[in-house]
């Protein structure tokens, strides 16, 4: 069993505002006993930042961050509790007509996701399935990953409940495009991350006025295959206040310069992240790295052989 287990176990006899009372006690304490990932996180904030933002506001969204995390990871633990009213109200889609059109078209859609609020983001498989959808995650790991513990399945009696267990809701992808084609020929809505590291192909994009690199997964995809490509961010702050939106789909470029297409198609996207971010600076997960954005500014460096492990 995990900690996660004992939040699930308890979550139907404790007040849910105790557990994230004591969640956002546990976000503060990791901050403090964490020293190496607190200085990553204040450093990112510092480079990224100063001046604009004081030492003041700094340790604050610091502290922000962790415990932003832990009340995420405290939703995916709770999430197959929830009685579909809750999780209306907690995790609020909107936009879910745009997608309706894309599948209306028969050949499957790209859900763009992105780091902001990551967890939540992947919670979109089983939010959509219990809708009617055909919502696939392309894994780049064959072990799913927040897979319920045996224990869990012994409280449930080995259902999962439908969180990660339903074997159809993901597949291992790894760099392998077949997989991710397959899933869209059955007019499933596959959902990838736009601002993932775990890729081999990058290009240029501006973003947080440095120029970072970019993968090209999702939109090289969406070229090759001429599916639509609906970006979705989560917004808001945890626990009550999140909301999963599903913009306007990136229009599909597709000329004899494939380089430039996907630099465009790419950068669209970049622009929606940068927008998102900036309105909650503490909900990207990648602050954690180490000097994050210098990271993704060489990350072409990396030998393929290390950007394929995670």
């Amino acid at each position: 069993m995990c900690l996660g287990d004992l939040a699930y176990l308890l979550g139907g006899m404790v007040p849910r505002q105790w557990m994230y009372a004591l969640t956002r006690l546990q976000g503060r304490v990791q901050a403090h006993a964490r020293s190496r990932a607190r200085a990553a996180v204040e450093t990112n904030f510092r480079l990224t930042f100063e001046p604009k933002l004081s030492a003041g506001d700094i340790k604050r969204m610091t502290r922000q961050y962790f415990e932003s995390r832990q009340l995420r990871r405290l939703l995916v633990y709770l999430f197959p509790r929830l009685r579909p009213a809750e999780k209306e109200r907690l995790f609020p889609i909107e936009g879910l007509g745009r997608l309706d059109a894309a599948l209306a078209q028969g050949k499957g859609a790209v859900l763009v996701g992105s780091h902001l609020h990551s967890i939540v983001t992947l919670l979109m498989k089983g939010l959509l399935r219990e809708k009617g959808y055909d919502a696939r995650v392309a894994l780049p790991v064959p072990v799913v990953p927040y897979a319920p513990t045996r224990f869990h399945k012994m409280l449930d009696r080995g259902s999962g409940k439908g969180l990660w267990d339903d074997p159809r809701g993901h597949f291992y992808a790894q760099f392998n495009i077949r997989p991710i084609v397959r899933a869209l020929k059955q007019n499933a809505a596959v959902i990838l991350m736009g601002d993932g590291w775990h890729s081999a192909s990058f290009v240029k994009a501006k973003f947080l006025r440095q120029t970072v690199d970019f993968t090209t997964g999702p939109m090289g995809v969406v070229r090759f295959t001429e599916v639509p490509a609906i970006p979705f961010f989560v917004t808001g702050v945890p626990p009550d206040k999140l909301t999963i939106s599903l913009e306007e789909p990136i229009a599909l470029i597709k000329t004899n310069d494939p380089e430039r297409d996907l630099t465009t198609m790419v950068g669209d996207y970049v622009q929606r992240l940068e927008t998102h971010l900036l309105h909650n600076i503490p909900a990207w997960e990648h602050w954690i790295e180490d000097r994050a954005l210098e990271q993704m500014a060489t990350i072409l460096e990396k030998p393929l052989a290390e950007r394929y492990k995670l």
